[in-house]
């Protein structure tokens, strides 16, 4: 293959694609196991086919000509030199991201108006970004040969969109990555679990690093003699936002994997305490948390239920032909527990009893509860 004609490029590829490939193998063989499948890993199901052939498309621009002087390749290679498909990505990824946070969201609307927003925000801005990228140039064909007779867009308002994209991933970037402050903050779960769940969902901190980067070096587009030049550095930025964004999606997921690994990194204490560890490290394996849930052993929680039981009350006619009888079956159900709001139910332990004893004479009226 010989060596790329911009390395950053192929750093920026090929350095997060085993992580990025190993985590998603690891979410939805988790997910799958724990049966706690959601939106969230729909829309990872879905942002695959467009990352794959990003990541193609990437591959290829790296070893055919991005990143050196336009005027020193050969008209195939710039051809092979214009596939941008990351924004279609980083808009999957989003959404992806998006519906993780929803999952913790616990239905509030505040929550739910953020985070549509910031979804909605991306997929115009950055979408329509790569869709402007693909049919800028008329005929489309002039947008990877530049020689085709036609007419392209100025480069500057490609250079005012770049700045657009990277402002909006660097807002929603920041907004992503404090959200699950707010969020987890006052939910009952353990201190441990807690950090764990914000620092992972955190780490889109530093996604937002690579499009302030990135700015930088916008400007170098409107050169149209060094454009693949400063082309392979703006895409090598743009692929390690991707990277980063694909693992902090993923790694919430993959949780119980990473604390058994600190798990085993970290068993360096006394026999004695070997063995409460022990004891306490089963207990936690069968009781981890999936995003959204809540610690059933921390007083004063109230889990939301989208079940529910349900006990009916069955009434059947007496046998000996009074003409006093309960009511017909059908009509004696009784819903004793019942859901009054998204997160309370309400268990009725009282009810009213009548019974008639065979014996003439001998009936009892009263009310009962338990």
């Amino acid at each position: 293959m010989g060596s790329p004609t911009s390395k950053d490029m192929a750093l920026a590829v090929l350095v997060p694609l085993p992580l990025n490939v190993l985590t998603i193998i690891a979410r939805f063989w988790i997910r799958t196991q724990r049966k706690a499948w959601g939106p969230d890993d729909w829309a990872m199901v879905a942002t695959i086919p467009v990352w794959v052939v990003s990541q193609v498309g990437m591959i290829g621009m790296a070893w055919s000509g991005v990143g050196q002087l336009d005027s020193t390749l050969t008209p195939q290679q710039k051809a092979n030199s214009n596939f941008e498909f990351w924004c279609f990505t980083l808009v999957a990824l989003k959404w992806s991201l998006g519906f993780t946070l929803l999952r913790i969201g616990d239905g509030k609307k505040w929550v739910q108006g953020i985070i549509y927003g910031c979804l909605a925000l991306v997929t115009i801005c950055t979408g329509g970004t790569g869709m402007y990228l693909f049919f800028q140039c008329t005929p489309v064909e002039k947008n990877w040969w530049p020689e085709t007779e036609g007419s392209c867009q100025p480069r500057e308002i490609q250079t005012v969109l770049s700045f657009l994209v990277a402002a909006v991933s660097i807002t929603t970037d920041w907004i992503f990555a404090m959200l699950p402050f707010g969020l987890i903050w006052k939910l009952q779960m353990g201190a441990r679990v807690k950090a764990s769940v914000i620092g992972l969902l955190g780490l889109g901190i530093f996604a937002s690093i690579a499009p302030i980067v990135r700015l930088k070096y916008l400007l170098l587009m409107n050169d149209a003699a060094k454009f693949l030049q400063g082309l392979g550095i703006i895409l090598a930025w743009a692929q390690a936002e991707v990277g980063i964004g694909l693992l902090v999606a993923n790694l919430p997921a993959c949780r119980p994997l990473l604390e058994s690994a600190i798990a085993a990194f970290t068993s360096t204490i006394s026999s004695k305490d070997k063995s409460k560890t022990g004891a306490t490290s089963a207990a936690g394996k069968s009781s981890y948390l999936e995003l959204g849930e809540r610690d059933p052993t921390k007083k004063g929680n109230s889990m939301a239920s989208r079940g529910g039981v349900e006990t009916k009350v069955y009434g059947t006619y007496l046998g000996d032909g009074s003409n006093e009888s309960l009511p017909q079956p059908a009509n004696s159900q009784e819903r004793i527990i019942q859901k009054q709001s998204q997160n309370q139910i309400h268990v009725q332990t009282e009810f009213g009893m009548e019974f008639e004893n065979k014996q003439r004479g001998n009936s009892h009226h009263g009310p009962a509860g338990y």
